[in-house]
Parts: structure tokens; C-alpha cells; sequence
């Protein structure tokens, strides 16, 4: 998911998204990350858990600038569907 799509689906706040759901109270990049996840294109899974890690690429960077090219996004689904990044 780009961060133009991010932004028109979500209430963006200092980078956070404030909308109800799934994401909310995460960074706004957290999506984008997380169908990356759902397309099988994680990197394996962190220490044998439920924690899943995607390094980030310069793709990544030039629609985050906030991200640095080789940087992990660590995160995982809470028992009540929500997505924490760690």
C-alpha cells in the first residue's frame, strides 16, 4: 500500500494513524508493511514467533522518507485483530 493511499484511507496525526481499526495509534507506514506481510513477503518470522520483520528497502525509503534503507519494521497481531509495531 503507497503512502498516498495510506493517507486517503486513514485520519493521519503527526505521522500516526488515528483512525478506529486495526492500525490505530500506529505509524502511518505500518500498512504498507503489513500487506507486504500478507503477500508472503515478510522476512522469516522473528525468533520462532508471532513477531513477523520486514527489512526496508529504497522503495520503501523514497515512500517513507522516515524509514532507513536496511532498517527492521518489527510488529505483530494482538489477540483482538490490532497491529503493534515493537
Amino acid at each position: 500500500m503507497k503512502r498516498r493511499e495510506i493517507e486517503d484511507l486513514f485520519r493521519i496525526e503527526d505521522g500516526i494513524i488515528c483512525s478506529a481499526g486495526e492500525f490505530q495509534g500506529q505509524a502511518l507506514y505500518i500498512p504498507h508493511f503489513w500487506d507486504r506481510f500478507m503477500d508472503g513477503g515478510a522476512d522469516e518470522d522473528v525468533d520462532d514467533s508471532e513477531l513477523v520483520c520486514c527489512t526496508v528497502t529504497l522503495e520503501d525509503v523514497i515512500e517513507f522518507p522516515e524509514l532507513t534503507v536496511g532498517q527492521g519494521v518489527r510488529f505483530y497481531e494482538d489477540d483482538k485483530g490490532c497491529i503493534r509495531e515493537i
